[in-house]
């Protein structure tokens, strides 16, 4: 994973409903991140609850510690009536090796549509600009280098 792209999405749980719907979500969306060779990584919690697993061959479900999702920041505190409640964000995490290049706290058909472009850009910006490069080196393209 040190140059590769790839996405790291949290969940507190599969088994539950939501948790079913959003693993749905994600695999509606596998066969366009395994074009460009984008591995997406689920993190859920250790949990009694996790006994729903679901197979995939480009996504990887992997049980985690609190301490995973706390790093992440992914918690946050809602007030409902007066009392205060610790939730977490189901987020997704796109890295080019060790560097996050976007982050969204919400998952959604828009958003991992958004994610997906910016994988496809820094998975291809490498061969545009050269492609570029070699294009402007050309007299004939003399003026593209001003732009």
């Amino acid at each position: 994973m040190d140059s590769e792209l790839f996405i790291i999405t949290t969940l507190d749980s599969l088994s539950s409903q939501k948790g079913k719907s959003y693993f749905d979500l994600w695999l509606k969306w596998e066969d366009l991140f395994s074009q460009i060779h984008v591995p997406i990584y689920i993190f859920t919690l250790k949990s009694e609850n996790n006994k729903y697993i679901p197979s995939s061959k480009h996504i990887q479900v992997r049980l985690c510690s609190r301490k995973v999702f706390e790093s992440l920041g992914v918690y946050r505190t809602k007030t409902v009536f007066t009392k205060i409640y610790e939730i977490m964000d189901p987020a997704i995490f796109l890295y080019e090796g060790k560097q996050l290049i976007q982050k969204e706290f919400r998952s959604n058909d828009h958003t991992i549509g958004e994610v997906y472009l910016k994988a496809l850009d820094a998975r291809y910006k490498k061969y545009v600009d050269n492609f570029r490069k070699k294009l402007t080196d050309k007299k004939e393209f003399a003026s593209i280098k001003r732009r």
